[in-house]
């Protein structure tokens, strides 16, 4: 077939393909809407790269870029050269309809794959787990992922709480600012995956990567006021960086010295797409008839992202514990006991939840990622070092878990132990009142007695006798009331300093 021929069958391919989009509508219908609504620049937003596998050699890879008309071109040439029995495996960031377009009606890839990716990763939630049902992790997965984000500028007043949206992707993703004092901030992303095989041992696979946001407008905002965006940086640029675990190579150094300024220049600000690519350029590939073999680079990054996440999250626990009296060690246990009990803040509980609730949710994610990824599967493609580095997370995941928990009972304890000194409070001061009621008898006797009638009415001759017997019998009562009240104080004291003793208390 021509070159012109060729053309024409591909844009009534694309059209096809739009019409299957169009048809998704039900399943998706945000999705449909926004790909309709994409504007020139968003329709040929984000980057497509190629990675061919040959037999025993190193990946060779083709960036296209942001160029469609690249990609295009390299799609048309497999449709009229001859067929090839080599792996490939595309990698595409963000989803611009032209590219979707581009590689779904060429590769022929159901419609649902992307919109599934365009969602936001905490939605989509059904009664029937259909990926599990329908299809192998070696066809299909999604993954979740998070992304750490280093806050550029101070972000001030009713600006710095809410739900922020990224400028920069076409994506539904999300980015939330809860708490003022953070340097950093994390959003949730995916990583999708498709592949096809053939009987001759070759593949092609389908690779959705999302883009570092760089900006991010509030999504809550009133009609009047500006459109209010943040901008963001990655996190292992500036003072605040978090130390996140190096991917740069443990080799020797070249015996030639000249040759040293190049080793481990690699960009700190390099997205999942720039990783994957950097990666398959130093590495061999290792790839097999199983085209999950062809995700080894990508694995190994996912897995250092969910290392940085929970770093992240460690780095709040320590920063909880600094900004708190509870669970502080103190110079001895006499400092301990006199100020474990300091007030209860509700929103350091409220914190304490958010933490053990995000900890839990890297615990899902993580168990997620090792299911799809074969980590765990009697035809693992994992090495026993890689095995052991997830593992290891694992560990981690499950140690910060129990620390928060502890932490939280701890937190619900005290909690009881306040409203306990509020009721003793309560029951003393009405004890108090009683005392004086008590006290206060022997006026109201004296006077039924008298019935402070004739000469014993106030201002009379005997009025005088009503004082004298009140009086008296109502400092005995007060004397004795105090002497049972200091008595019991007494012993009680002496308990507390006997327990102290006990327990080398001093």
């Amino acid at each position: 077939m021509d070159g012109t021929g060729s053309s024409v069958l591909h844009e009534v391919e694309k059209k096809a393909y739009w019409s299957l989009i169009e048809g998704i509508h039900d399943l998706y219908p945000d999705f449909v809407k926004t790909f309709e609504l994409q504007d020139h620049d968003q329709r040929n937003r984000g980057r497509a790269a190629v990675l061919e596998f040959p037999e025993g050699k190193k990946a060779l890879i083709t960036d296209f870029g942001a160029s469609g008309e690249a990609l295009d071109g390299y799609l048309k040439g497999l449709a009229n050269g001859p067929s090839s029995s080599l792996r490939r495996l595309f990698v595409l960031e963000d989803l611009g309809r032209n590219k979707v377009q581009t590689l779904g009606a060429r590769l022929r890839i159901p419609p649902t794959f992307f919109a599934a990716h365009w969602i936001d990763p905490s939605e989509g939630i059904s009664f029937v787990d259909h990926d599990f049902l329908s299809h192998k992790y070696s066809k299909y997965f999604r993954c979740r992922v998070p992304q750490l984000h280093q806050l550029v500028q101070e972000v001030q007043g009713d600006y710095r709480m809410g739900l922020y949206e990224p400028l920069n992707m076409n994506v539904q993703r999300y980015l939330q600012l809860l708490d003022k004092d953070r340097k950093f901030e994390s959003s949730q992303h995916q990583v999708s995956f498709w592949s096809t095989t053939s009987s001759s041992g070759s593949w092609t696979c389908v690779l959705l990567v999302d883009p570092i946001i760089t900006e991010a407008y509030l999504t809550k905002h009133y009609a009047n006021d500006d459109l209010h965006v943040i901008l963001l940086d990655h996190p292992d640029r500036g003072e605040h960086r978090i130390p996140v675990p190096s991917l740069t190579s443990m080799a020797p150094l070249p015996s030639d010295s000249s040759q040293w300024s190049s080793i481990n220049q690699r960009a700190s600000d390099m997205s999942l797409y720039d990783e994957i690519l950097s990666i398959y350029a130093e590495i061999d590939h290792g790839a097999t008839a199983d085209p999950r073999t062809c995700l080894a680079a990508c694995r190994h990054i996912i897995l250092t992202m969910w290392k940085g996440y929970l770093r992240f999250r460690e780095l709040e626990y320590i920063r909880f514990n600094d900004s708190s009296n509870f669970g502080k060690p103190l110079d001895n246990l006499h400092g301990w006991f006199h100020t474990w009990d300091t007030s209860w803040r509700a929103e350091a509980f409220h914190s304490l939840l958010y933490q053990q609730l995000a900890t839990s949710s890297i615990a899902t994610g993580l168990r997620n990622a090792m299911r799809v990824f074969g980590v765990e599967a009697p035809d693992t493609v994992v090495d026993k070092r890689e095995k052991e580095d997830w593992h290891a997370l694992q560990l981690s995941v499950t140690s910060l878990r129990e620390q928060l928990a502890n932490l939280i009972n701890g937190y619900s304890q005290e909690a009881s132990i306040q409203e306990s000194k509020t009721s003793n409070y309560q029951a003393r001061s009405v004890g108090r009142l009683t005392s004086l009621a008590t006290i206060l008898v022997p006026f109201s006797v004296t006077a039924a007695l008298f019935s402070m009638g004739g000469d014993f009415q106030a201002g009379q001759s005997l009025f005088w006798v009503f004082w004298v017997i009140a009086i008296p019998i109502a400092a005995v009562l007060y004397l004795g009331i105090s002497f049972y009240e200091r008595k019991t104080f007494s012993r009680d004291k002496g308990e507390v300093r006997v327990a102290d003793n006990a327990h080398g208390i001093v």
